[in-house]
């Protein structure tokens, strides 16, 4: 099939939702496939036609005349639009639980600008076409389209997936020990990793309050703080370890992962830390979320409710005993494999197949 995708950014040093089609669009340029990609900016790849015109995406579908085109991120009308990033309307009301009182006033009126109209208009255009395919990146997700005037029966639910080759226990126990002494981790101290780049989004104020309440009971706590952004705080639990490419090393060093968002699409981290074997407290309104059984391979939260910082506070304790950390982080390896990067791309393509097929016979 030629294949025509819409990336604003196609580069592997971009957000994870970039970092996944371009991983994807080079399994496909391997399978076979003749791959366009029309970016803004991007890097050029092997086997892959890039077009850097991203101002003028309708002319360059006439030119490259595609058998589809594929929209990564809701910019422009096409035949399948990948939602991974969610609906903006919904992301702009879940924001709001991350500010309160005159912060969140102001926040409020920013989200009336014209500026976020425009997404907002821009988007329900694409979602009331009734041609269109939508391929949501979780079940929050699809219930979001389709509440801002996506046809259900149109919409379809896609899981990202994760490289169970570049993360695994083995790779966790390659990298542990380096990792911890570079981070100078005393044995017996346990850590609890936290990745992000947006701190007031993903909620890191929560954990400094779960953390502020439990070092006095727990001296051995750690709050390992990953992403582009360093916290506005310090405390003698914290310590900023910077961002690296090689995130799976970050993994490794840590014991596990605190991810108390308040809206993320997915989160990709969750699902990698899984499959290195890392127990997980995860925020209810992540879409990560739905592949999690809670108590199981993981542990589910809320973190809107007033009660929300007492079980995050006792998530985290219950994780400073080495026998409960293991287990969830087995259970968590178990799940985690059943969502392979192979299988999302022969999934992928089934689904590609599938759409030409029924608009062949349209």
């Amino acid at each position: 099939m030629k294949l025509l995708f819409y990336v604003e950014h196609f580069s592997l040093c971009g957000s994870g939702l970039e970092n996944d089609v371009v991983h994807l669009c080079k399994a496909l340029a391997s399978r076979g496939h003749d791959v366009h990609v029309a970016c803004a900016d991007g890097d050029d790849l092997p086997d892959i036609t890039i077009h850097r015109q991203f101002e003028h995406l309708a002319a360059l579908r006439q030119a490259v005349a595609p058998d589809l085109a594929i929209d990564w991120g809701m910019y422009a009308p096409a035949d399948i639009h990948r939602i991974g990033g969610g609906i903006h309307a919904p992301f702009l009301e879940y924001s709001l639980n991350a500010y309160s009182g005159p912060a969140r006033l102001i926040k409020q009126l920013e989200h009336k600008k014209a500026k976020q109209r425009r997404v907002i208009d821009r988007e329900a255009e694409i979602l009331g076409n009734p041609s269109a395919r939508f391929l949501a990146i979780s079940q929050m997700v699809a219930d979001h389209a389709v509440a801002c005037g996506a046809r259900a029966d149109r919409t379809d639910v896609l899981y990202n997936a994760v490289d169970l080759d570049r993360y695994s226990p083995e790779t966790r126990a390659r990298y542990r020990q380096e990792t911890r002494e570079l981070w100078q981790l005393e044995p017996q101290q346990t850590a609890f990793l936290f990745v992000a780049h947006n701190l007031k989004l993903k909620n890191l104020a929560l954990l400094k309050r779960c953390f502020d309440a439990l070092y006095a009971a727990h001296p051995d706590i750690v709050l390992l703080v990953c992403g582009k952004r360093k916290p506005g705080f310090s405390a003698p639990y914290v310590k900023y370890v910077g961002m690296s490419a090689e995130i799976e090393r970050f993994y490794a060093g840590a014991d596990a992962l605190l991810h108390p968002s308040f809206y993320d699409s997915f989160a990709n981290v969750v699902l990698e830390a899984m499959a290195c074997g890392l127990p997980i407290v995860v925020s209810q309104d992540s879409g990560v979320s739905e592949l999690i059984t809670n108590g199981t391979d993981g542990i589910v939260l809320d973190v809107r409710e007033r009660t929300s910082q007492a079980d995050w506070e006792a998530a985290i304790a219950r994780l400073t005993d080495s026998s409960v950390r293991d287990q969830f982080g087995s259970a968590g390896v178990a799940t985690a494999a059943k969502y392979p990067s192979t299988a999302l791309i022969d999934r992928f393509v089934e689904y590609c197949e599938t759409f030409e097929r029924a608009t062949e016979g349209a």
